[in-house]
């Protein structure tokens, strides 16, 4: 769907499918889809292979199997291909570290040309490095050949057919690939994990040593199977292969066998080691498949899908560490010419998408209408209802904000012309509230045993008037003695203290020993706040009102309660002495009475 889209849009498109040449079951293609991992499309046809020469035994067969499997599949000719070859020669070598490229490429060759393959036959290669030791200043490399004319020959067919060859790998890797992919050697291939590859094909086995998923060392071994009869060839290989796994240590043996001669789940039986052995058919004897299949593929086809044709056809999206593509960093160079070959070219999963000139102006004029259209709608919307509805809020915003400028003015300009100072008032309001308030909490927090208050008054100048009545004088010094502890710079004094009784009598009579009532008076006021002056005769002689007695309550000097009233105070119109000590006669009944005063008089 995405490929017939892009076409219309003039792009070039691609798809990425793997071409497997497999011994065992001729020419594989196949593609995977990279979001769901299943295979899409599969099939084969018959190929004859030469073990001998390790060749395509026949090119024009290679040639016709490969356009029934483009026709078949319905996959168009211009893809492109990554090829999977058996292997012809895979090894393993240990170099210098400052050696260049170019001298291990000269080195590489020198030993690939010891095979009996390329004695006569110039060889093409690829190596990659698996791992280096800086303390003994060597790397040891992996690396494959095939023949440079075979490859020629198959670049030759791919162009006559139309497809474009990308790709060429060794079947080793394109096997390790497909079961890093599969995770059908999740365990073998965990991290520092040291396991063993056992592969048995057509006419020999190969062992790879390996960490997790680095290749150690390699081992061949030609072996005539064909030559062998029933259980003659598991006793081969296992006194072959014995002696070797001995040599190579691992945790794991991984048992994989490609040739119907061979069972991999009786080899490992068979096999006498001490490690965890599994196995894998990719055989005759193989029971589900590799990986899974939608129904485009027939069920018998599904289970001769082999995992070199898994691993060319991953090889465009699947990351894994060792890649040993023949074709080399000239990747693509044996793509078929068209008018788009010079053009750039971005890989989306298995597809391949060419930037054409023709894609790329109708991409543009695409994106432009995606995105201009929804800005001229916006624009459009803002002119006709968005910026006249905000206009509107803004000009009845602008004429409450004069309106207010106007009213501040008006405010400010009344304030120079009035006297009334509002600051000051509230500072002068706050004052007084809060002496009456530090008075009045101190009065509830402070009041002794045996001591009652029966009046309490204040007035706006921060004046108080207490009375009230306790059993002994100590008392009355203590209470004394907190307000002025805890009202600050209070200027209160003890205006009266005299022995509550009703007649002098009682009080010449009385004992030491008898219970004492004593009243008192606390206060911070005048005499003349205590004890205003009568008003004048009116002329006409009305009658005027009566003045205010001692300790009672004027106009402007209300109590805030009164709790009760003395039992007597000063019988005749005498006012209290003048430093608020109580009357002579009542300090003569009392005994300790004066020097109390005199205590509280000090503090």
């Amino acid at each position: 769907m995405i490929e017939n889209f892009l076409t219309k849009l003039g792009a070039s498109t691609k798809i990425a499918v793997g071409v497997s040449i497999s011994p065992s079951v001729g020419l594989e293609m196949i593609e995977i889809d990279r979001l769901t991992g299943t295979v899409n499309k599969y099939s084969n046809r018959p190929l004859e292979y030469n073990h001998s020469t390790r060749e395509i035994a026949n090119y024009e067969q290679f040639k016709e199997s490969l356009e029934e499997l483009f026709e078949e599949l319905h996959i168009p000719k211009r893809s492109n291909i990554i090829l999977n070859v058996p292997n012809v020669h895979f090894g393993m070598i240990n170099l210098p570290l400052l050696l260049t490229d170019e001298a291990i490429t000269n080195a590489i060759i020198s030993e690939v040309e010891q095979s009996y393959i390329f004695k006569r036959q110039e060889p093409l290669i690829s190596w990659a490095e698996v791992y280096s030791n800086i303390n003994t200043e060597n790397r040891t490399l992996a690396y494959t050949a095939i023949q440079k004319n075979v490859l020629d020959e198959i670049n030759i067919i791919c162009s006559e057919v139309g497809c474009s060859l990308i790709g060429v790998e060794s079947s080793y890797i394109s096997l390790l690939r497909a079961l890093h992919y599969s995770e059908l050697a999740k365990e073998e291939m965990k991290e520092g994990t040291h396991w063993n590859l056992m592969i048995i094909a057509q006419n020999s086995y190969a062992i790879l040593s390996m960490v997790d998923k680095k290749i150690i060392e390699y081992y061949e071994e030609p072996l005539a199977l064909k030559s062998f009869v029933d259980d003659e060839i598991y006793n081969a290989i296992t006194t072959s292969a014995k002696l070797t796994l001995a040599g190579l240590p691992a945790s794991n043996l991984l048992i994989i066998s490609e040739t119907d001669l061979v069972s991999a789940e009786v080899l490992s039986m068979k096999l006498d080691i001490e490690c965890s052995v599994n196995f894998l058919e990719c055989n005759k004897y193989i029971q589900n498949e590799l990986l899974p299949v939608n129904l485009n593929v027939l069920p018998n086809m599904a289970l001769k899908i082999t995992l070199e044709s898994i691993g060319a056809a991953i090889y465009p999206f699947h990351d894994f560490p060792l890649k040993l593509n023949m074709v080399g960093d000239q990747e693509g160079a044996f793509a078929s010419e068209s008018d788009d070959s010079m053009c750039p070219k971005i890989n989306l999963g298995n597809l391949e998408i060419a930037l054409t000139p023709d894609f790329v102006k109708k991409t543009s004029l695409l994106l432009g209408g995606i995105i201009i259209i929804p800005i001229a709608a916006l624009v459009l919307l803002l002119n006709n209802f968005l910026i006249p509805r905000e206009q509107a809020k803004l000009a009845g915003l602008d004429a409450k904000i004069t309106q207010a400028a106007a009213d501040i003015a008006k405010y400010n300009n009344a304030g120079k012309d009035n006297t009334f100072d509002l600051k000051s008032t509230i500072d002068k309001i706050l004052s007084q509230n809060k002496t009456k308030l530090t008075y009045y909490d101190t009065l509830g927090i402070s009041i002794p045993n045996k001591l009652w208050v029966s009046y309490y008054m204040s007035n706006e100048a921060g004046k108080i008037d207490i009375k009230g009545k306790s059993t002994n004088v100590e008392s009355i010094y203590t209470f004394y003695k907190n307000i002025k502890q805890l009202v600050n710079d209070s200027d209160i004094r003890l205006y009266k203290l005299e022995i509550a009784s009703s007649s002098i009598d009682d009080v010449v009579a009385s004992t030491s020993s008898t219970p004492k009532d004593y009243d008192f008076e606390i206060t911070n006021m005048t005499e003349t706040e205590l004890n205003p002056p009568p008003p004048p005769a009116a002329a006409n002689g009305a009658a005027q009102p009566a003045a205010a007695q001692p300790g009672q309550a004027t106009d402007d000097k209300k109590p805030l309660f009164q709790l009760g009233k003395p039992l007597f105070g000063p019988k005749d119109n005498t006012s209290p002495n003048p430093s608020g000590q109580a009357a002579p006669a009542a300090q003569a009944s009392a005994g300790q009475l004066p020097k109390n005063l005199e205590k509280i008089e000090k503090f």
